[in-house]
């Protein structure tokens, strides 16, 4: 990391699992070549940004990150963590995995610390974290989680679809019925109830906010 220079690229040639980093500059992790993995330690960053100790002179202040597996190993602290003012600054998370980061109560996939910055998230999962929400600490960002989180309108239609199937008189009391040609369980009730209450509660806190 040391030895890349202010907006250069670190390609993986080979496949392999890596200790955790910390970056102060701008530049690219391209692991689209070889899959890559960063096995974090207990309690520990994958990925850490500091924007604060990044040089002045690196006015660009940009840092991409491709197709990297970060593992916990239900132990990790944060998957990637972003830190520093960030004013100007730009982080892009792309065809990434970030899993298992849950030695916190509440496990972090991204941490995003910054006051100020964007951040780019594209075809990214972030699994097993212990939570289902994102803690924010600046108001710009609460349009995106909101957009995120949301249940899309098929999601919705969908769940609301299973709902009022289960309580048509005669499936009261049946574990499993067909819908629409498939086979669906009470645990799928379940789901699409709290997929529907999920929807709802960002639907009244957006309109609130209007």
């Amino acid at each position: 990391m040391a030895q890349t220079l202010t907006n250069g690229q670190i390609n993986c040639l080979d496949p392999g699992g890596f200790s955790s980093i910390t970056i102060t500059k701008s530049m690219t992790i391209d692991c689209h070549e070889a899959p890559a993995a960063i096995l974090v330690d207990v309690g520990n960053n994958g990925i850490a940004v500091n924007f604060d100790a990044f040089d002045p002179s690196d006015t660009r202040k940009t840092v991409i990150i491709r197709n990297v597996n970060i593992q916990g190993f239900s132990t990790g602290g944060v998957g990637i963590n972003l830190m520093g003012v960030g004013a100007g600054s730009l982080v892009h998370i792309e065809d990434c995995a970030i899993d298992g980061n849950t030695s916190t109560a509440n496990g972090i996939g991204i941490d995003d610390q910054r006051g100020r910055g964007a951040l780019i998230i594209d075809n990214t999962t972030v699994r097993d974290m212990g939570l289902d929400g994102k803690t924010l600490i600046h108001p710009s960002q609460v349009d995106i989680c909101n957009e995120v989180f949301a249940p899309t309108n098929p999601e919705v239609e969908s769940a609301t679809a299973i709902i009022e199937a289960f309580a048509l008189p005669e499936n009261a009391g049946k574990g499993v019925i067909q819908l629409n040609g498939r086979m669906v369980e009470l645990l799928h009730a379940d789901l699409a109830r709290r997929t529907l209450a999920i929807a709802q509660a960002i639907a009244a806190r957006s309109k609130a906010a209007a």
